[in-house]
């Protein structure tokens, strides 16, 4: 006898798939949603390098094959060839305030929409 995927998809099967993630998908996706919350916009892009840089200050250690891979395969990513701007906070020294800059860049990228990993 044979069940189709829609047959035999629970909610309890859905937790369990969810909690059975690789280790480096969960540092991917904690690092996305710090950074939503953190420059309060919509839409990130980043390229597997930035990730690795990201994944590397939190003493995570991984290359950007395997992040690339994690992106496309769990994520349903594919990445796009242009530029792309990156955001990162600056500090004023002289009164001790916090602004977000942005810097364009060119490559190979992932775009991440809030939607995705932040539910409201």
């Amino acid at each position: 006898m044979w069940f189709t995927k829609s047959q035999i998809f629970t909610e309890a099967l859905s937790r369990l798939v969810h909690g059975n993630r690789t280790f480096l998908h969960k540092e991917i996706e904690q690092i996305l949603i710090d950074d939503f919350v953190k420059f309060e916009i919509d839409v990130l892009k980043y390229t597997s390098g930035d990730l690795l840089e990201k994944l590397s200050s939190n003493n995570i250690r991984a290359s950007t094959f395997q992040i690339s891979d994690v992106l496309k395969k769990h994520f349903n990513l594919e990445s796009k060839n242009g530029s792309y701007n990156k955001y990162y906070i600056t500090s004023h020294q002289l009164d001790n305030k916090h602004s977000i800059s942005k810097s364009n860049f060119k490559g190979r990228y992932f775009t991440f929409v809030k939607d995705k990993f932040i539910q409201l």
